[in-house]
């Protein structure tokens, strides 16, 4: 096999950024697969073509110059995570794999929509499927534990051909998707929940949108206990609905806003911040606003008039997006969730920052490179428009710089997939953060947290040298959404207010990374 050369990028404090580059850890992929690579055991798993052409799942540990070919297989795709294993499509297969060559197996014959997408909800993976293989558009509920006897057909939702599902997302301990039943004309699309079983299965609503022959239920965000989302129907077409997982607890939030226009309020880049539950709306006059509500319909409001807000992440205790103004177009933006507090960040030209994706003490993004004829870039921030830099990539002959598929973080790094000039030329790079000033020498040990599962209250068990402890709870993006500090005494974690799923724990005290854990809320 040939060797890797990894190399990295630094970027230090503002007062002393002297050195950006972004240089490919691989040198010997041919067309690695376009949408699959994922943090394993601390490890990176991806498909592509190693020595003489195999073709497969690999897996790296992202530092040293070696990969290791864990099975040849066929046209792998969809590699995604569960607690203890990981599967994954191979055409009309569905596999798993514990990152061993010993434990990657075939697991069912199955053939995957072609919208698809996996939603995780305590291990295991719902999916839109067809177990017949008759047909790879014939799609119903499915769902895999990577096991072959916990791969099952959870329900067939249009006995009369495919269900179509689409926008999977699981909250609350249940999963949201949209799905057609096959019954009556004018209303498409309906917004559906799951419990994992067959009784559990049901649609939450039967709503008429005649006009574009599809309620189009889209954008499922957890807010408050509850699950809100957009969509159509022929009263006061596209509004803001809001479902407790049940069909008499689903209704319409929203009523009339902008429904005059056409297309009603609109609501998309569903966001949740300091309480409230924030989106990018229309008025009217079909202009776009960035709202806000508190779960009060009376309380939802415009918070800033005509920026077109979206990829909104939390950042630095703040609302960071990308969003329009009329002097310099599409620009990084914060809001402290006020009128005053909502800003631009940057001046950079021609910026457009997209895939917005918080990492420790940076946010890193994708963004026109002006000095470039505005090609797509890989950009870090600070939150600030003096720390808002462009990181050169390495030179390959003048062709443009294309990033395709991120961010996956692993221990100190970011990684993900670029190509100069051709879909074919993919390789893996990584961004590594050295800025933060937090040793993380430790960050594997495993700190003891119990009862893990739970339904929201985790005790942390400190080592014995440790007489206090800072607390950072990731989600499964790598996402920091809580902070707190814990002691012998007050090692008690709440996340009762969180959906449910697989959370990241890790302790730092004396900026040093003492330990980390995976949790599970159920």
């Amino acid at each position: 096999m040939k060797k890797i050369f990894i190399s990295i990028i630094l970027w230090l404090s503002i007062v002393s950024v002297q050195s950006q580059t972004i240089e490919q850890i691989t040198d010997q992929f041919s067309a690695v697969s376009l949408s699959d690579i994922v943090a394993f055991n601390n490890k990176l798993y991806f498909f592509g073509s190693a020595e003489q052409h195999i073709y497969g799942l690999l897996s790296s540990d992202g530092v040293s110059p070696n990969t290791t070919v864990i099975k040849q297989i066929d046209g792998p795709s969809y590699l995604t995570v569960l607690s203890n294993k990981m599967v994954f499509f191979s055409n009309n297969q569905l596999w798993q794999s514990d990152g061993t060559t010993a434990g990657t197996s075939f697991l069912k014959n199955i053939s995957r929509q072609t919208h698809f997408q996996f939603a995780v909800l305590d291990g295991k993976a719902y999916f839109a499927g067809d177990g017949t293989n008759s047909n790879l558009a014939n799609d119903q509920l499915w769902v895999t534990d990577g096991t072959l006897d916990g791969t099952k057909l959870v329900k067939i939702i249009n006995p009369t051909g495919p269900a179509g599902i689409m926008d999977i997302y699981a909250a609350g301990g249940k999963v949201y998707f949209s799905a057609y039943d096959g019954g009556g004309n004018g209303y498409y699309m309906q917004p559906w929940v799951t419990d994992g079983t067959a009784n559990g299965t049901m649609k939450l609503k039967v709503v008429k949108s005649t006009k574009y022959n599809d309620a189009m239920p889209r954008n499922y965000t957890a807010f408050n206990g509850k699950v809100y989302f957009s969509m159509y129907d022929d009263l006061s077409a596209c509004q803001l609905w809001v479902t407790d997982g049940t069909p008499e607890g689903t209704m319409k939030f929203t009523d009339s806003i902008g429904s005059g226009n056409g297309f009603g309020l609109f609501p998309y880049s569903l966001a949740v911040y300091n309480s409230k539950l924030y989106f990018a709306g229309c008025d009217l006059n079909f202009h776009t606003h960035f709202w806000a509500t508190d779960g009060n319909v009376g309380n939802t409001k415009i918070i800033k008039a005509n920026i077109n807000p979206g990829n909104m992440v939390l950042y630095k205790n703040k609302l960071f997006m990308s969003a329009y103004d009329s002097i310099f177009g599409y620009e990084l933006w914060s809001s402290d969730g006020t009128a005053e507090g909502t800003n631009r960040v940057t001046t950079y030209p021609g910026l457009n920052p997209g895939k917005i994706f918080p990492f420790q003490d940076k946010l890193i993004m994708l963004g026109g490179d002006s000095t470039n004829s505005w090609a797509a870039a890989v950009f870090v921030s600070d939150g600030t428009d003096a720390g808002t830099i462009c990181p050169a990539p390495p030179s390959n002959s003048g062709d443009v710089f294309t990033f395709f598929q991120g961010w996956v973080p692993l221990n100190n790094s970011v990684y993900f997939r670029a190509a100069y000039g051709h879909f074919t030329d993919y390789e893996i790079y990584r961004l590594v953060n050295t800025s933060s000033g937090i040793k993380t020498e430790n960050a594997g040990l495993l700190i003891p947290v119990y009862p893990n599962p739970s339904k929201g209250l985790f005790k942390i068990d400190l080592p014995q040298t440790i007489k206090n402890g800072e607390v950072e709870i990731y989600n499964n993006t790598s996402m920091l959404i809580m902070k707190q500090t814990v002691t012998a005494d007050m090692n008690l974690i709440d996340l009762t207010n969180l959906p449910s799923g697989m959370y990241f724990l890790r302790v730092i005290s004396n900026k040093e990374v003492i330990g980390s854990q995976k949790i599970v809320k159920n």
